[in-house]
Order: C-alpha cells, then sequence, then structure tokens
C-alpha cells in the first residue's frame, strides 16, 4: 500500500485527488476535463460568426452582383443612345440629304433611290432606360436589350452611308454620260463650223482659236471639265459666227460699192453720149432725077365732045391743045380746048 502523500494515479491515467476521501467511489464525471466548456464556448462562438460571416458574404456579393448589372446596364444603354444620335445626325447630315433629292431622271436606274429612303423611314427601337429598383438579372437583360438596339442603329447608319454612295454614284455616272453626249453634239457642230468658215471670215484668229476650245472639250474626262470646255467651246464658236457675219457685211458692202460705181460710170457715159449727139445737127439734101420714056402710040380720030372726059392723051396733043399729060392723066375736053 502506498502510504506517501502522492496518490495512485487512476488507471486512465488522472491522478487522484489528495484531498479525495478514500471512501467515496471516484466516478466518470469526476473524470471530465475543465478545458472542454471553454472549448465548447470557443466552438459555438466560432460557428455562430462563420454563419454570420455567410451570411455577410452572400449579402456582400448580391450587392457587388447588382452594382456591376447596374454599371453594366447603364453603359449600354449610353452606348445605344449614342448610336441612335450618330443615325440621326447621318439622315439629316448634307451628304444624304441629297442623296434623298436625287430624282429619278438623274439616275439610270431609279431602284437604287428606293432602298435608301426605306431605311430613313423606318422606325427603330429607342433604348431602354435602366431602372434603379431591378434586379441584378432584369438589368442584365436590360443592357442585353441595349446591346441589340445599339448594333441596330449602327448597322442602320451602315446601310444608309451605302445606300446614299450608290445613289451619289449612280448620279455622277448619268452626269458625266450626259455631259459627253452633250459634248459629242457640240463638237460636231463646232467642227462643222471651224470646216465650213474657211476663208469666210474676217479675222483667221478666231478659227484658230476655235480649234484649240473643240480639243480641250475632246480631252476634258469629268462632267465638271466638260461643261467648263463647252462654255470656253460656244464663245469661240459665237466668235467665228460674228467674224463671219463681218466678212459676210464687208463683201457685200464693197459690192454694192462696186455695183454702184459701175453704175455711175454707165451713168456718166450715157450722158456724155447724148451731149454729144446734142452738139451735132448733120445736112441732107436728097437728090432726084426720074427716067421717063414715053411710049409712041398712033393717035386715033376721035370726035371731039363738049364736057366730055377724054382718055389718054400723048404724043403730040400737048403740041396740039396746049396742054401736057402723063399716061393715065384725064382732062375735061373743054378745059383742053378752051
Amino acid at each position: 500500500m502506498n502510504t506517501s502523500n502522492n496518490p495512485v494515479p487512476l488507471p486512465d491515467g488522472t491522478p487522484l485527488d489528495p484531498d479525495h476521501d478514500p471512501a467515496t467511489p471516484v466516478t466518470a464525471a469526476r473524470r471530465r476535463p475543465r478545458w472542454i466548456v471553454p472549448l465548447a464556448a470557443g466552438l459555438a462562438l466560432l460557428l455562430t460568426a462563420g454563419g454570420g460571416g455567410y451570411a455577410w458574404w452572400r449579402h456582400d456579393t448580391r450587392v457587388r452582383q447588382l452594382a456591376q448589372a447596374q454599371t453594366g446596364c447603364e453603359q449600354q444603354y449610353d452606348k445605344a443612345n449614342s448610336a441612335k444620335a450618330a443615325y440621326e445626325r447621318l439622315v439629316s447630315s448634307t451628304d444624304i440629304q441629297q442623296a434623298l433629292a436625287v430624282t429619278g431622271k438623274q439616275v439610270e436606274d431609279a431602284t437604287v433611290l428606293a432602298a435608301l429612303k426605306t431605311s430613313t423611314s423606318t422606325g427603330l427601337d429607342r433604348p431602354v432606360p435602366c431602372k434603379q429598383d431591378a434586379t441584378a438579372d432584369e438589368l442584365s437583360d436590360t443592357a442585353a436589350a441595349n446591346r441589340r438596339i445599339a448594333a441596330a442603329y449602327e448597322n442602320a447608319a451602315r446601310d444608309v452611308r451605302d445606300q446614299a454612295d450608290a445613289i451619289i454614284q449612280a448620279r455622277d455616272a448619268k452626269t458625266l454620260k450626259d455631259a459627253q453626249t452633250r459634248r459629242d453634239e457640240k463638237t460636231k457642230t463646232a467642227q462643222r463650223l471651224l470646216d465650213s468658215s474657211k476663208g469666210k471670215v474676217a479675222d483667221d484668229k478666231t478659227r484658230t482659236e476655235l480649234a484649240k476650245a473643240i480639243q480641250t472639250a475632246r480631252d476634258a474626262d469629268t462632267a465638271s471639265k466638260i461643261d467648263k470646255t463647252l462654255t470656253s467651246l460656244d464663245q469661240a464658236s459665237n466668235k467665228v459666227n460674228k467674224s463671219i457675219n463681218e466678212k459676210t457685211t464687208a463683201d457685200r458692202k464693197k459690192a454694192e460699192q462696186e455695183a454702184a460705181a459701175k453704175a455711175a460710170a454707165a451713168q456718166a457715159q450715157a450722158q456724155a453720149q447724148a451731149q454729144a449727139q446734142q452738139s451735132y445737127t448733120p445736112t441732107y439734101t436728097p437728090t432726084y432725077t426720074p427716067t421717063y420714056t414715053p411710049q409712041q402710040t398712033t393717035p386715033q380720030q376721035t370726035t371731039p365732045q363738049t364736057g366730055g372726059t377724054v382718055g389718054v392723051w400723048g404724043g403730040s396733043n400737048c403740041e396740039r391743045w396746049g396742054t401736057c399729060t402723063k399716061p393715065g392723066d384725064e382732062v375735061e375736053i373743054s378745059d383742053a380746048i378752051g
């Protein structure tokens, strides 16, 4: 038996209390360590703190997710508004308005005009504002909607630019073609004028200018250049026509002067001849010697009658009656006798 002051330890190694009454049996409760209670309390406190920390972590996560969703939604909303404003500025710009003002007569194919008018008249969705009381999921959905709206405005702007460019190109092509047609017609007319005016102008320099204007017009390669050269071509043609008129007028006046001079010379010559004829009177005395050969006839004895008419007397009747007659004369016998 251990009679020393050191108690004998229990079988599990727990030393006996020195003050323990040997008559009192040792129980299990008496064997619980003292540190268990503080440990349990610590564990309980730790578990309580852990649960609260997890709840706080979950709340913080939700707050951060909501803030991120709100920020993302606002960004997409701003982008959608920016895309909408850019599209509206584009539609109201000078280039697009000029394209919209092009008519079917200004292009070869009028179908290019319809596409632009359809694009600019079709309404697009408006951006969706982000609600302050929305959940993160709702904000994410709104952001996605604004993202689609922004893309729609960007695509519409691209289509409008392409369609407007197509219209302007079609207009310019038609304008160039029309200018080339006018150029061809005017250069042909000017060339005919140049060829026909040779030797018919008062100043041949005008024909030289016209020849240069024709060549310049043929070399022009844009509608604006062609129109400018055609203006110069018209001016050069007008100068040639004016020079032709000047020479024609001068030639006519010269011809009139020459004709007047010839007429005056002819008149002067006629007057001189008339005066010469008036100053000369010719003297002319005609002479006539008749030739008569009397016929010898045998006078017949007739019975004189008073107051009658005798026939032809001839021969010796002149000597007998004293009256001479030519053959064929009729005389009264009384006159002849008496």
